[in-house]
C-alpha cells in the first residue's frame, strides 16, 4: 500500500510543510496602511509627508512599483512638489515604510 512505504510518509510530510510555509508566509504580509498629509521633501527614492493637524511626518520608501497620480494623471516621482496634499497607501517592510500608491494634488 502507499501509506505504508516509507518513501511515501516522507513525500507527504515534507508536501505539507512546503504548504503551511507558503501559506505562513502569505498571511504575514502587513497589512495595507494609509496617511494623508502636504509633501515636505520628495527624494530619488523616499518622499517625506507631514500631518498638517500634528506636524508627525513620515517618510516612504518609493520604486519602480510605486504607481503615482497627481492631479488625475499618472506621474513619475519628480512629478510631485513640496506643497502638494498628498494620500499615501503603504506597506511597513521591515524598518521602512514602503508607498504602493501616491495620488497628489497640487495645491490651489
Amino acid at each position: 500500500m502507499f501509506w505504508n512505504h516509507p518513501a511515501s510518509r516522507l513525500l507527504v510530510v515534507i508536501t505539507s510543510l512546503a504548504v503551511a510555509t507558503c501559506l505562513g508566509n502569505s498571511s504575514r504580509a502587513a497589512p495595507l496602511e494609509m496617511y494623508d498629509g502636504i509633501i515636505t521633501v520628495v527624494g530619488k527614492y523616499a518622499v517625506t509627508l507631514e500631518d498638517p493637524r500634528d506636524l508627525t511626518r513620515r517618510n516612504f520608501a518609493i520604486n519602480q512599483s510605486t504607481k503615482i497620480m497627481r492631479n488625475g494623471t499618472l506621474a513619475r516621482y519628480a512629478d510631485l512638489r513640496p506643497g502638494d496634499a498628498a494620500k499615501v497607501t503603504f506597506r511597513p517592510l521591515g524598518d521602512k515604510l514602503v508607498a504602493l500608491t501616491i495620488t497628489a494634488l497640487s495645491p490651489p
